[in-house]
């Protein structure tokens, strides 16, 4: 929301999907592993789908 309150509209878009440093984002579930107690972090294909669709309709009006 910060870069699209200054106007910055296709790094808004793309901070969808990417973060500033190009890594993939809102694309993993957590769960609490029961025999470490440590969050971990499972990557979801269907979740970088979607983002991947809503960062091209989003850049759709920028173009």
């Amino acid at each position: 929301m910060v870069a699209w309150n200054r106007g910055e509209w296709e790094r808004s878009c793309q901070r969808v999907s990417r973060g500033d440093d190009g890594r993939l984002v809102w694309n993993f579930t957590s769960r609490i592993d029961p025999r470490t107690g440590q969050k971990v972090y499972t990557f979801v294909q269907g979740l970088a789908n979607r983002r991947a669709d809503e960062t091209a309709k989003c850049m759709e009006g920028l173009t």
